[in-house]
């Protein structure tokens, strides 16, 4: 078989004939026709601030069918509410995001209020952006006849522009609704006082300085990016002795920074008391004398002691001279890494920033906003006239215990109860003075040198909230 094979390929071979010309190439086919044309998509261009408003808005938004103007005032007021000003640490609780209904007591009578629900649901924010204006310019509290709303901080947002505030209501709107019915406040005295209309001038500091318009003559928008110019103008402290030396992109920083810190809260935690409460000439006037130099006092919430591993806090001095930002080796880097991680990152081994610090929305500020708060506070730490002679003492925090959550550092649980019940607490550490102890303790100089739990009336008082 394999012989037969070979000698078949051998005589086909012999009998092939010569090579014939190369014949032609076919032709190509055809193109075939384009496809129709697709629509246009509408681009949406949004701004930093927009963008990470956002991204971090913890619930998802009702924004189909807004166009993009629309949806950057939304992105702007989520930024607000969940970066800059932390409406949920009042507004949020068991029922849902921003549907109110904590308790806020406010005075030694037991007076309250409670915290509105401001989703979009007929139990809660059902305002027109006109009285949503309104409201957050003069304090009227729509629940009532002619009323302000206590606690709220709307001092301060008073001064932001009216286009924040739009975005702010913007954001609100599109927000989940949730079904949460306002509770009955109890005001006491409070429900005397009435609304404040919005002034022409910034007169609750230092330094009466006018305001400039929203709007011109013939009604066009005034510009005023990023509210470096209202920051400037709602500063409570005198301009820093080197003000007019500063330049163009530091004045910019220095006014950007003041609008976030005075057009925010930071006053109403960092300064104590915030406003002047005696009616009189320095009636809800800010408390300059002592502007953000620390020593309020936050009671840890009935049952978060354990969640958060304090039983009270005192908030931290920040521009005076012994204060946060002259604490050495401070710089811009560290500040940011203490807000990103919410830790006193320089410390061996770092601690927490004690609850109620918002630090987890402050680190979502842009970069940008974080250097213009960090321009600003340390403008007034470092002036003269503000920051050197503010020397206010204030404590760390009074950490918790009970019988599954143990002290640190050889420390011992002093366990709460009696009247008033002040909580369980750490105490026993070393100290030479009440600044070593937690908030509100006193260092037992005359026995023991060490820390030991409220036990005067002075003491016992700061226990309850009521500040140093």
């Amino acid at each position: 078989m394999r012989t037969r094979l070979f000698v078949f390929g051998v005589l086909f071979a012999a009998c092939t004939g010569s090579t014939g010309p190369a014949g032609q190439n076919g032709q190509n086919g055809q193109n075939g026709s384009n496809g129709s044309n697709g629509t246009n998509g509408n681009d949406i261009i949004l701004s930093e601030r927009a963008k990470i408003g956002l991204d971090i808005a913890p619930v998802a938004l009702k924004l189909d069918g807004k166009t993009g103007p629309e949806i950057e005032a939304i992105g702007q007021g989520s930024y607000w509410v969940n970066a800059v000003i932390d409406c949920s640490g009042c507004h949020s609780g068991q029922v849902g995001y921003l549907s109110g209904g904590n308790k806020f007591p406010f005075d030694a009578d037991g007076d309250f209020v409670v915290s509105r629900n401001l989703t979009p649901d007929p139990t809660g924010l059902m305002l027109s952006e006109a009285d949503f204006l309104t409201a957050m310019q003069t304090g009227k509290d729509f629940s009532t006849a002619n009323e302000i709303m206590i606690v709220m901080p709307w001092l301060n947002f008073r001064w932001m522009h009216e286009d924040d505030l739009k975005a702010i209501y913007a954001y609100l709107k599109v927000i989940p609704a949730v079904a949460n019915p306002n509770m009955a406040d109890s005001k006491g005295p409070a429900k005397a006082l009435t609304p404040i209309p919005l002034p022409s001038a910034y007169d609750r500091g230092a330094q009466t300085r006018a305001l400039l318009p929203e709007k011109d003559f013939m009604g066009n928008k005034i510009p005023d990016p990023d509210g470096t110019i209202r920051g400037y103008e709602v500063n409570p402290l005198p301009d820093p002795d080197d003000y007019p030396f500063f330049t163009g992109q530091h004045t910019a920083s220095f006014g950007r920074g003041s609008y976030l810190v005075n057009a925010a809260a930071c006053n109403d935690c960092h300064t104590n008391p915030p406003y002047g409460t005696v009616p009189g000439p320095d009636f809800l006037r800010t408390t300059t004398t002592a502007f953000l130099t620390g020593g309020d006092v936050f009671v840890t919430p009935t049952g978060l002691g354990p969640v958060f591993g304090t039983t009270r806090s005192m908030s931290a001095n920040i521009i005076g001279s012994n204060g946060f930002l002259w604490e050495p080796g401070m710089n811009f880097s560290l500040f940011q890494e203490i807000i990103a991680t919410g830790t006193h990152f320089d410390d061996d081994p770092p601690t927490p920033l004690a609850w109620p610090m918002p630090w987890d929305h402050f680190r979502n500020m842009t970069a940008s906003d974080q250097a213009a708060l960090y321009d600003y506070l340390t403008d007034l730490a470092f002036d003269v006239s503000n920051g050197p002679t503010k020397n206010t003492i204030t404590q760390g925090p009074a950490l918790y215990c009970d019988s599954t959550h143990t002290c640190p550092g050889g420390m011992t649980c002093h366990m709460g109860g009696g009247t008033p019940d002040l909580g369980n607490e750490c105490v026993g550490n070393d100290c030479t003075s009440d600044a070593d102890c937690g908030a509100c303790q006193r260092c037992d100089t005359a026995t023991t040198q060490k820390c030991v739990a409220p036990d005067d009336q002075a003491h016992i008082g700061c226990a309850l909230g009521a500040g140093i």
